[in-house]
């Protein structure tokens, strides 16, 4: 089997969900926040886009990408930053989210809202 680029980053960022690790001074890292219609999935990235640490939960708040349960996406969020803060000793203060194409302003603030 041959592994590409994209195969080797998901199976290195498979590894760190499943064994996260304490980070000593990561320097710069990239958060993203993912609000799926069955998961949501939060990773951290290195200064070279490597995975840190990684975690999701079941959670059906989204539906065809719009947050149809306010609250539970905020709470599933802040569990998923809390438990890669403990797991890891990193301190997580800003993040980027995806905002599904075809939708309106008020999906793009809901999301935004979310990730806050």
């Amino acid at each position: 089997m041959v592994l590409t680029g994209a195969d080797i980053l998901i199976g290195k960022l498979e590894e760190r969900m499943a064994n996260n690790i304490r980070v000593k001074e990561p320097g710069r890292i990239k958060v993203g926040v993912d609000l799926g219609t069955a998961y949501l999935v939060v990773t951290v990235l290195d200064g070279d886009n490597q995975p840190l640490a990684g975690t999701m939960t079941f959670a059906q708040v989204v539906r065809d990408g719009i947050v149809v349960d306010y609250w539970g996406a905020v709470e599933g969020v802040r569990a998923l930053k809390e438990e890669i803060e403990k797991k890891t000793g990193l301190h997580l203060k800003q993040a980027a989210t995806a905002i599904p194409p075809g939708t309106g302003e008020a999906t793009h603030k809901s999301h935004a809202y979310v990730v806050e």
